[in-house]
């Protein structure tokens, strides 16, 4: 509701939000009732917008908000801090990338390093980097960990695992893995 301008119906309100219509309209009711969110009739419809003056809007949601998208940032920054000296791409896929995440999701870390000595080193390093980032943001990493030479040749084989990570993969450090399985990421780290 907060971008959507002049107001979303009931129904716009249950896909955006992915709820059945019937869960979409009682929250919607209760969000009304504590007046976050006005209604007004549309022609058949009825138009949701969000209070944007309700102090609970100001103080207690926005802020809240906001929180969640600078934790998305700060998490991507401190991947990029611990590993971008010692890797030739790194990128989030998975649930999280394609906005799938739940509470019990793990944030999907894919990791190509030059050569077996390197995997090695990254590894010990993740798993370092694991412990921190379970007790400062609540996340367990599940890093997928490979070598140029393993990476592409699994993109070669046209393995879906190897495609699906190419093609949604969000880069946070060195290369794109478009670049890797191209030939060009440099095999020294």
């Amino acid at each position: 509701l907060r971008h959507s301008g002049s107001g979303m119906t009931g129904r716009e309100v249950s896909r955006a939000a992915g709820l059945t219509h019937s869960s979409a309209n009682g929250s919607l009711a209760r969000l009304e009732w504590a007046g976050l969110v006005r209604r007004r009739a549309a022609g058949r419809a009825y138009l949701f917008t969000l209070n944007e003056r309700h102090w609970l809007w100001r103080k207690g949601l926005l802020p809240l908000l906001e929180s969640e998208i600078a934790f998305g940032r700060r998490v991507r920054d401190s991947l990029t801090k611990e590993l971008a000296n010692s890797i030739l791409a790194g990128a989030l896929f998975g649930s999280t990338v394609r906005g799938e995440d739940s509470i019990k999701s793990d944030l999907d870390v894919c990791l190509v390093v030059g050569n077996d000595e390197a995997k090695k080193t990254v590894s010990d390093l993740v798993g370092r980097l694991s412990e921190r980032f379970s007790e400062e943001f609540g996340l367990r990493l599940a890093p997928m960990i490979f070598t140029v030479r393993e990476f592409s040749s699994g993109y070669r084989k046209r393995n879906e695992f190897f495609r699906d990570v190419v093609k949604e993969g969000e880069v946070f450090a060195g290369k794109s893995l478009q670049e890797v399985v191209s030939g060009q990421a440099n095999e020294t780290r």
